[in-house]
């Protein structure tokens, strides 16, 4: 199948999604940590890359002077204009992003790089797009999560346990390829998982168990970076 046939499908995937879901597509928990992040750099001007129906811009707007965003749906991009925020449709597989270079202090991107066909690419136009000294926020899922290992040992593939997500990072690998793009990591930190979704849903008191914590390539669930250029 043709690249761009595959690219047109999944952009047509993230509209028919966007047209059902809303709010907050990460853990409120890693979003809170990067709110709290950005609120010590003091960043003045931020672009959330992958914004959906901008509900982490709409938080951004309380700590930064201008935030702005982009999604490869134009359903999303709609509800986030409707809620005041300046967005465009932008699709991160494309060789360039639309904007100046060194445009803005802050670039938010969570739970996205592992969607994307190029990472590599997305991270030099992020270099390119941040002013010197500016800073990247970053979340992205432990593929070493002990979770994954588990359901691997019985059989699935990555592709069963998320079909969507193009590239999976292990803490090595991250770290490798944000320091290839002239990134430097200025805070790392991860969401420890140690009980599952849905367990923590039918059980809520089980939730207690799972926590912010210092980055591992077991129990991490998710990772959180703060890099700068």
């Amino acid at each position: 199948m043709p690249l761009t046939k595959v690219i047109s499908d999944i952009s047509l995937y993230y509209e028919k999604s966007w047209q059902q879901i809303e709010g907050l597509q990460m853990s409120k928990e890693l979003a809170n940590l990067g709110y709290s992040w950005v609120h010590e750099v003091g960043a003045k001007k931020c672009l959330d890359l992958g914004c959906g129906d901008g509900s982490n811009c709409i938080s951004l707007k309380k700590i930064v002077s201008e935030v702005q965003g982009c999604d490869i749906s134009p359903n999303a991009v709609i509800k986030a204009s409707r809620k005041g925020i300046k967005a465009k449709v932008v699709d991160l597989n494309h060789k360039k992003l639309p904007y100046q270079k060194s445009s803005f202090d802050l670039i938010w991107l969570t739970d996205v790089i592992e969607h994307v066909f190029w990472p590599d690419s997305l991270l030099s136009n992020i270099h390119e797009t941040l002013a010197q000294g500016g800073h990247l926020f970053l979340t992205t899922p432990n593929v070493s999560w002990f979770i994954n290992r588990l359901q691997i040992l019985r059989g699935k593939t990555l592709y069963d346990i998320h079909p969507q997500h193009v590239h999976w990072f292990n803490q090595k690998r991250l770290l490798e390829i944000l320091s290839n793009h002239g990134l430097k990591i200025a805070k790392f930190s991860s969401y420890k998982r140690i009980v599952p979704y849905p367990l923590s849903l039918k059980f809520p008191s089980l939730d207690k168990l799972n926590f912010i914590g210092p980055p591992d390539n077991v129990f991490s669930h998710t990772y959180a970076v703060l890099a700068h250029k």
